[in-house]
C-alpha cells in the first residue's frame, strides 16, 4: 500500500513538472510567434513603417541566439532552477514593459530584454526535464515539452491576434507578462528539490 502511494505521488509529481514545463515553453513560443501578426497594429500605433516594425522580431531573435549559450552555461554552474525562475521573472517584466512602451525605441529595448530572458528559460527547462526523467522516458518527455513550443505557433499566435483585435495589442503582452510571472512561481514550486547545480563529474 505504501509503495503504491509512493508510486502515485511520483507520477503526480512527474505530471506536474511536465505540465508546467509545457506551459512555460508554450508561453515563450507564443511571445516569439505572436509579434509577427501584430506588426501592422504596432506600426500603426507607433506611426512607423511596417517594415521598420519588423525590427522588434529581429532584435528578439538575435538576442536569444547570442544569450542562450551564455545563460545555459550559467545555469549549469549556479543552478538551473535559479536561472529559470529569474529569467521567467525578467521575461514577464519585459513583456509588461513592452505593453507600456511609449515609443518604438523603448519597445525595441524591451524586446531585447525579453529575448535575453527567454534564452535563459528554454535550456533550463529542457535540462530539468531531461535530468528528472527515467532514461526510458527521457525522449518522450522532452518531445512533450517541445510540443508546447510548436503548439504556440498554431494556437498561441492566433489567440494573441484575436486578443489584439478585441482589445488592443498591448493587452497581449500584459497577459504574457502576467502568465510568465505566475509560471516563475510554478516552476520554483515543482522544481524545488532540484535547486543544487549539477556537478562537473555528474
Amino acid at each position: 500500500m505504501e509503495s503504491a502511494n509512493r508510486a502515485s505521488s511520483a507520477a503526480a509529481g512527474a505530471f506536474g513538472k511536465l505540465a508546467v514545463a509545457w506551459l512555460t515553453m508554450f508561453v515563450v513560443g507564443s511571445d516569439l510567434f505572436v509579434v509577427s501578426p501584430l506588426l501592422p497594429l504596432i506600426a500603426a500605433d507607433k506611426e512607423i513603417p511596417p517594415a521598420a516594425a519588423g525590427w522588434s522580431v529581429t532584435v528578439f531573435a538575435v538576442t536569444y541566439m547570442l544569450s542562450a549559450p551564455l545563460l545555459g552555461h550559467l545555469a549549469d554552474r549556479v543552478g538551473r532552477v535559479r536561472v529559470l525562475t529569474c529569467c521567467l521573472c525578467a521575461f514577464g517584466a519585459a513583456n509588461l514593459l513592452t505593453a507600456l512602451a511609449g515609443d518604438f525605441a523603448w519597445l525595441l529595448v524591451t524586446r531585447i530584454a525579453a529575448g535575453a530572458a527567454a534564452a535563459g528559460v528554454s535550456p533550463s527547462v529542457y535540462a530539468l526535464i531531461g535530468s528528472s526523467a527515467p532514461p526510458e522516458l527521457r525522449a518522450s518527455r522532452l518531445a512533450v515539452v517541445v510540443s508546447g513550443l510548436l503548439m504556440s505557433l498554431c494556437l498561441g499566435a492566433p489567440v494573441g491576434l484575436l486578443t489584439a483585435a478585441w482589445f488592443c495589442w498591448p493587452a497581449v503582452f500584459f497577459v504574457l507578462g502576467a502568465v510568465s510571472l505566475r509560471l516563475a512561481w510554478a516552476n520554483q514550486r515543482v522544481w524545488r528539490h532540484s535547486l543544487a547545480p549539477v556537478g562537473r563529474a555528474a
